[in-house]
């Protein structure tokens, strides 16, 4: 059951719920092993850590803990830990305490934008907490190369935990149905942009390094855009037979859009190196997905002066203050469409971005 594992460090963001209920925060789930966890982690979100003890182990400490609002000790192996027993057996996670993770993360989900389960190896019983949870926050998970199949019974027991924490009337998280059809919304939002447009550069203030996007980097595409292309969900373009008027849908993959080109993901807004890859382009535009104030740049200029329009899905919370940070003199235009909780916001030249929202306003199916 005890595996060795190692995780790189992921920030994933995700469209917030519809719903009139409590905002939930979380966004994603790490599992890190102790060395990562104490040495190696780095975070300026708020995060809250689950450590899931083995005997003898001591409850493990981030390095930097100004941004960790609560922590969990989860012993999994409830025996003396002076004199344990060897091999250690299997202990089954119990009603008590998936009652109080339950609980933990409940209210953290609301509190911390970042969850870290750290344990001491990889077991399907992590796999069935990590899981769980994700399922229940809607939350990106992301999974290390080493995933053990996941304990039914635990997922089982940790389910029926939730479930009790919502009848309790604490919190009712978005259900899976509504976030899968937000997630496609957007997803459907950047294929469109980047068919419509020249879509050289994207900006996000998820990542640490700047990059040039390539199938090998699939992970990191999920990373920087916010927003998890799983490869089992796929984005439809429909394409007009010539001479016939009809239409077929071809599958598309939209992350093989995405690299089908030199495109550059610059976490500085537009960096010297990033902005050469605008002046190899016609037209270009920059891509950014804002749900967040704190993903907000802290100017549109760099881009803006190197030539180059910005593309932003923005949600409606951001949309004022994005205009607010471009400034008055310069060109932005915002289309909300009422079925969603975001919208396409541009900055930039004004014939080709008015092109852009009628095209956006006018396909409905966006």
């Amino acid at each position: 059951m005890a595996i060795g594992f190692r995780m790189p460090f992921t920030f994933q963001f995700f469209p917030q719920s519809r719903h009139r209920i409590p905002t939930l925060k979380l966004r994603i789930i790490q599992t890190l092993d102790r060395y990562e966890l104490e040495n190696r982690f780095v975070s300026r979100h708020s995060h809250a850590i689950i450590s899931v003890r083995r005997p003898g182990s001591r409850f493990a400490k981030s390095r930097f803990t100004e941004n960790c609002v609560a922590q969990l000790d989860l012993m999994l192996h409830e025996w003396d830990v002076d004199n344990p027993p060897y091999p250690l057996p299997f202990v089954l996670l119990t009603a008590r305490q998936a009652t109080k993770l339950a609980d933990f993360v409940g209210e953290q989900c609301q509190q911390v934008n970042q969850l870290i389960i750290q344990s001491e190896f990889a077991s399907s019983q992590r796999s069935a907490i990590a899981e769980a949870i994700g399922d229940w926050t809607g939350a990106f998970l992301d999974r290390g190369d080493v995933w053990p199949s996941e304990h039914e019974p635990t997922n089982e027991l940790l389910q029926m935990a939730f479930d009790a924490f919502e009848m309790s009337g604490k919190i009712l998280p978005r259900s899976s149905a509504a976030r899968s059809s937000e997630e496609h919304q957007i997803q459907q939002l950047i294929e469109f942009i980047c068919t419509q447009t020249n879509v050289a550069l994207i900006s996000s203030s998820r990542i640490q390094k700047c990059f040039t996007l390539s199938a090998e980097r699939r992970n990191d595409i999920d990373v920087s855009l916010g927003v998890c292309l799983d490869q089992d969900q796929r984005c439809y373009r429909r394409h007009s037979t010539f001479g016939t008027g009809s239409e077929e849908k071809v599958d598309v993959d939209l992350q093989t859009i995405l690299t089908s080109y030199q495109r550059r993901v610059c976490c500085n807004e537009g960096c010297p190196t990033c902005l050469q890859t605008l002046r190899r382009w016609n037209m270009p535009f920059c891509l950014a997905i804002i749900f967040d104030a704190r993903h907000l740049p802290e100017t549109f200029e760099h881009v803006l002066e190197a030539g180059a329009n910005w593309a932003i899905i923005a949600s409606e919370e951001t949309m004022d203050r994005i205009e607010g940070i471009a400034g008055p003199h310069r060109k932005v235009k915002a289309t909300r469409i009422s079925k969603n909780c975001f919208g396409l916001v541009t900055i930039g030249d004004a014939i080709v971005c008015d092109v852009l929202h009628e095209i956006y306003r006018v396909d409905s199916d966006i």
